[in-house]
């Protein structure tokens, strides 16, 4: 009796350790909305539990839990900049997937471009660095400066964000389907494509202003 007891003890304990292991990573939740933007000062504002130039990818890779990768991109121009990717995120009625941009310098970012491991070049031109496991580790208190966040599902139309984010300081037409909404208060803008993926990025709003082509 006794060890039919064991046996079925272990085969519980085997059922639970794969059940955790090989179960669907849940999709990370978050309470604040993306049109619930704080500008605390000029140089720090706040969105969803996050703020720009004092939220490092660590705090932010705690909070969300599901950090897919940690990626140094260069332009087809040679500008350099450190991105994080983060899996899907719960939202409010959102599901939404988040890049990080993280401070650096250009000087740092040419020293990491020496450190990758290999590369991967776009259609674009544009070029991937990727960064060994311990470098990663050592760039984990590099603070955000800036965020995307791509709604996974599309279709979201212009009511939609105007009901939401207010009526826009300034409209870029881009094409036919698609068209830029910037909101130069709280350092938003916004990508509505009729055709395609909708983006809604923030940064300080001094450098929404200077980014502008108003």
């Amino acid at each position: 009796m006794k060890i039919a007891l064991w046996v079925l003890a272990a085969i519980c304990f085997v059922s639970l350790l794969l059940f955790f292991t090989l179960a669907p990573r849940p999709v990370a939740r978050t309470e604040s909305l993306p049109w619930q933007i704080e500008v605390i000062d000029r140089t720090h504002v706040s969105v969803i539990g996050l703020v720009l130039n004092q939220t490092t990818i660590f705090e932010m890779r705690d909070r969300f839990q599901n950090l897919e990768g940690l990626t140094l991109f260069e332009t087809d121009k040679g500008q350099l900049t450190l991105e994080a990717y983060f899996g899907k995120v719960s939202i409010g009625s959102l599901l939404v997937r988040l890049i990080a941009r993280l401070s650096a310098t250009q000087a740092e970012l040419q020293q990491l471009k020496q450190q990758a491991v290999n590369r991967l070049r776009a259609k674009s031109g544009d070029i991937k660095w990727l960064l060994a496991d311990e470098v990663k580790e050592l760039l984990m208190q590099k603070k955000i400066t800036g965020l995307s966040l791509i709604p996974v599902y599309s279709g979201l139309d212009q009511s939609f964000f105007q009901q939401r984010f207010g009526e826009p300081d300034f409209r870029q037409q881009l094409d036919a389907s698609s068209v830029r909404w910037f909101y130069f208060d709280t350092g938003v803008s916004l990508l509505i494509d009729d055709e395609g993926k909708e983006l809604i990025e923030y940064q300080l709003p001094e450098d929404l202003k200077v980014a502008s082509p108003e």
